[in-house]
């Protein structure tokens, strides 16, 4: 027996950092055919946007005065959300930039709707990552980058590669525990300062960046010394960016006994006639066949007359 299609759906969107930039056509369309719409966008930029596509918007953001402290806030959230779904309406929740980093409710709701069997998706944002790659010039997968939220990192003490890019995330309210303040808590950005200058040199460079929310200003791209981090200003949507220490002399490469190459993955030999002329990065390896793959035995190729002129 075919089980029925149960009514209501979630469809969780980012608005990306710039929302009217950012925004993809697939969450675009998602708001617009949404029949309930919930946003939780700090931004009264990005808010306006949304409510100029022409959707009536039920702002999430009242939460926050009425809550404790933020889990009680991210709870009550998926709570309301929760609730239009069960009520059968087709259901966009819209979050800032990605709405699948640092944000808690979209990833509960997901999870409740799934379980209750609820169709629900997460469609992809541009983050504060994204932007910071792009206006920093860095590329994470070179050397490597690991990232945190500011005050997991201060009270856990996870392991550090210094020879890779570090991004801590919400320095703004490090240190703050109760998850009630908007702000570093007392002595937070202090103790942060000591913790990092125990891992690197008291004048090695960081960066707090803050992304652009408007086309018309520049992002924030304030490099200093790490010692000096102490008395920066900072808020809910600095992050730190520190750069990796580059390794001394040539890295080893160290591939395991058990990893067998393929001999055809080697540094392949060139090749060419002596006559031609050809820039070395141009040049067309030679493929070596390893002896225990038994090719099949093929015609030569017969050369046209554009090989003839170049092989002779």
């Amino acid at each position: 027996m075919i089980k029925a299609k149960k009514m209501g759906s979630l469809v969780i969107a980012g608005t990306g950092i710039m929302a009217a930039a950012h925004c993809s056509q697939e969450a675009i369309h998602a708001m617009k055919s949404a029949e309930v719409v919930f946003a939780a966008i700090p931004d009264p930029l990005a808010l306006n946007w949304l409510q100029g596509l022409g959707v009536r918007v039920n702002v999430l953001d009242d939460l926050y005065d009425s809550c404790e402290n933020r889990l009680e806030t991210y709870l009550a959230m998926t709570r309301r959300i929760m609730a239009a779904v069960r009520a059968g309406k087709e259901v966009c929740a819209v979050f800032y930039g990605h709405p699948g980093v640092f944000v808690l409710p979209s990833h509960l709701a997901i999870e409740h709707a799934r379980a209750e069997g609820f169709e629900a998706n997460m469609l992809p944002g541009i983050s504060a990552a994204d932007c910071l790659f792009a206006d920093l010039g860095v590329d994470p997968s070179h050397p490597g980058c690991q990232m945190y939220e500011a005050t997991a990192f201060l009270f856990w003490h996870y392991p550090v590669s210094i020879h890779a890019a570090l991004i801590l995330w919400q320095v703004g309210v490090v240190g703050d525990h109760t998850l009630t303040l908007r702000r570093p808590s007392t002595n937070g950005l202090t103790v942060l300062t000591e913790q990092l200058c125990q891992l690197y040199p008291r004048r090695h460079l960081v960066c707090l960046y803050q992304a652009s929310r408007n086309p018309l200003l520049a992002p924030r791209c304030d490099w200093l010394p790490l010692v000096d981090l102490k008395q920066a200003k900072v808020n809910g949507y600095t992050t730190l960016y520190k750069v990796p220490t580059k390794l001394k002399g040539s890295p080893q490469i160290d591939v395991p006994a058990q990893i067998d190459v393929p001999r055809r993955m080697r540094s392949p030999q060139i090749d060419v006639p002596a006559q031609i002329d050809v820039p070395r990065r141009m040049r067309s390896p030679q493929i070596d066949v390893p002896a225990h793959i038994d090719a099949p035995n093929r015609k030569p190729v017969k050369k046209n007359r554009l090989v003839s002129r170049i092989c002779g």
